[in-house]
């Protein structure tokens, strides 16, 4: 209805990457003459139980900080978000990423972890600095509702009829949240079903948060093929 008052009507591309990838994939699903081409980045169909589990994990430190107060909190449950925070950090970058900028180095802010328990990792540290800005620009009920979302998203066995849009799935190297062997997979099955469905591979040292650390990388990948629609074999290297 929104492109409808503004006179628009049909989008040459809706890209989006993660849970944005989700709502790209259902744009062309839901509206498939609307939409010539959808860019499903670092997602798929649905949501692996290891995406669930750790939505639940997240949304269950939220809830244990007293100062949720099953959500009619005044204040922020600041402990809460950014335990949530952190959880859900672990899969947000590569494995690989992580060894090589923090491997078992102590806080850089200070502190001996071989002498004090309470004394952090580099890696600590970063995700302690990670929890201060989500906590400060998150709702929390507002959080729980969107990875909620995300559990329920799942649009296995529905794709057909097959619609006009072109879709293309990327999937990124050392993504632990969406692997790219799933990706790959989920691009398979829909052009199985008659979509003009394609599949990019994304080279970066990031994992899942790629996408938001080098978009000049992936505008680079998906200049250069935009316009082709396959799934080749999957890569014996990824």
């Amino acid at each position: 209805r929104a492109l409808t008052a503004l006179g628009i009507t049909r989008l040459g591309v809706v890209i989006g990457g993660s849970l944005g990838g989700f709502q790209a994939l259902q744009w062309a699903h839901a509206h498939p003459d609307a939409v010539a081409h959808a860019v499903v980045v670092g997602s798929y169909d649905h949501l692996r139980a290891q995406g669930i589990a750790q939505n639940g994990a997240a949304r269950e430190a939220i809830r244990l900080d007293p100062a949720f107060r099953d959500g009619w909190y005044d204040e922020p449950p600041v402990a809460g978000l950014k335990l949530a925070r952190a959880i859900a950090t672990l899969t947000y970058k590569s494995e690989q990423l992580f060894e090589h900028r923090f491997a078992n180095r102590p806080d850089r802010k200070g502190g001996d972890p071989a002498r004090r328990l309470d004394d952090g990792f580099d890696i600590d540290g970063y995700l302690s600095h990670q929890g201060d800005r989500f906590a400060a620009r998150i709702d929390a009920n507002s959080y729980r509702i969107l990875t909620r979302a995300m559990d329920l998203f799942d649009l296995r066995g529905r794709e057909r009829p097959a619609g006009a849009t072109r879709l293309t799935f990327v999937g990124i190297q050392g993504d632990q949240l969406y692997p790219p062997g799933h990706v790959w997979a989920c691009a398979a099955r829909w052009a199985e079903a008659g979509w003009d469905a394609g599949y990019r591979h994304l080279h970066s040292d990031h994992g899942h948060d790629a996408f938001l650390a080098e978009p000049e990388r992936l505008a680079a990948l998906l200049r250069g093929g935009l316009g082709h629609g396959r799934v080749p074999s999957w890569p014996r290297s990824a």
